[in-house]
């Protein structure tokens, strides 16, 4: 009796895996702007367009009205409230957790980056927004959603699968992180590779 039940169970497994059909998605599908050397993992690393020194990048970003929203309370949540100072002052508070991922849609130079996950980044930067600053930096994950959405599996931004978008948090020129980094590599000592970006948000 008992091998009966363990062989009409397996019969009914084996019948109901055969009915299952998987839909595969491949990266891309459906995606009119995707090509292998703009937004694939298998692209080659260009570090001209990503990194021009003779011009400044622009991006468009495209958030949602919920998403900003999600963003500004996980925000509020982790750096809100007036602490009485002010930037590089005492009074600033720190958090151990990082900040919410939202999707977004990015355009440059006339095409478009889906489902990119956006969040801010930082912590003495990040810790200045509850004394009044606005100008906070970015993360950017080209990947970050792949599992919501498989078309966009191993998306990068020319062959970069994310990108730091600092702000200049307390400096007036804009130009200390980057000539530091410039510097740094003049002299053979690995640094982050550094151009500058305008970012308009949607």
């Amino acid at each position: 009796m008992i091998k009966k039940k363990i062989f009409y169970v397996a019969t009914i497994t084996l019948l109901i895996s055969a009915c299952y059909k998987e839909t595969f998605i491949a990266a891309g599908e459906g995606l009119d702007d995707w090509s292998v050397a703009t937004h694939s993992s298998m692209a080659s690393p260009d570090y001209d367009i990503v990194f021009p020194q003779d011009k400044v990048n622009r991006f468009d970003i495209t958030i949602s009205a919920d998403d900003w929203a999600t963003m500004q309370s996980d925000l509020d949540d982790l750096y809100g409230g007036s602490t009485g100072g002010g930037p590089g002052m005492g009074g600033v508070s720190f958090s151990d957790e990082t900040p919410v991922y939202v999707p977004c849609n990015i355009e440059f130079n006339g095409l478009n980056w889906y489902y990119v996950g956006i969040r801010y980044k930082g912590n003495s930067s990040l810790s200045a927004y509850s004394s009044g600053v606005n100008k906070l930096p970015f993360r950017l994950e080209f990947d970050q959603f792949e599992d919501d959405y498989p078309e966009i599996t191993g998306q990068t931004f020319y062959g970069f699968p994310a990108l730091s978008m600092s702000s200049n948090y307390n400096d007036k020129s804009f130009l200390r992180e980057k000539y530091a980094c410039d510097l740094f590599r003049e002299f053979d000592v690995p640094a982050p590779y550094t151009a500058f970006y305008e970012m308009y948000l949607k």
